[in-house]
């Protein structure tokens, strides 16, 4: 049952990890075309 747990916990801290490394690809994507503009 801990095993569940933890497995649990780290596939959610892998998916906000992706999700806020997406937020700042986008982010840094967009600064770029602002500058390129």
């Amino acid at each position: 049952m801990q095993i569940k747990a933890n497995t649990k916990a780290s596939i959610n801290s892998y998916f906000n990890n992706a999700k806020a490394l997406s937020l700042l690809v986008s982010a840094n994507a967009k600064a770029s075309a602002f500058f390129l503009i």
